[in-house]
């Protein structure tokens, strides 16, 4: 999904575009049960919190064209971000029933805009 053709609708009547741009999410592998964790961490710079955020993946592990928050069918896969005042953090969580997995990358790009 292009975020250029996401609607947000934040109750506000106009938003400032502060950042946006790309990344990659690296995930471990694990040979056995257990939750592995990437994180992206983005500074913001705003020193506030009070901002909007919009997140979508790209190619990788979950495809492209979700907005995230996301997540799998059967709850292992999970995709999501969350701001405080200096920085956005993009998180995918991927949990094992014990079948272990392989490491991979996941692609996203996001916007942080000031309300």
């Amino acid at each position: 999904m292009n975020p250029d053709d996401t609607i947000l609708d934040a109750n506000v009547s106009s938003l400032k575009l502060l950042h946006e741009g790309s990344g990659e999410i690296h995930v471990p592998g694990n040979p056995g049960p257990g939750i592995q964790t990437g994180v992206a961490t983005i500074p913001h710079g705003y020193g506030s919190s009070e901002l909007l955020f919009q997140v979508a993946t790209g190619s990788g592990y979950l495809g492209g064209g979700s907005v995230v928050p996301f997540y799998t069918n059967d709850g292992r896969l999970l995709m999501y971000g969350r701001i405080d005042s200096t920085n956005l953090y993009i998180v995918v969580e991927y949990q094992s029933a014990g079948d272990g997995w392989d490491a991979f990358n996941q692609d996203y790009s996001y916007r942080i805009f000031i309300p």
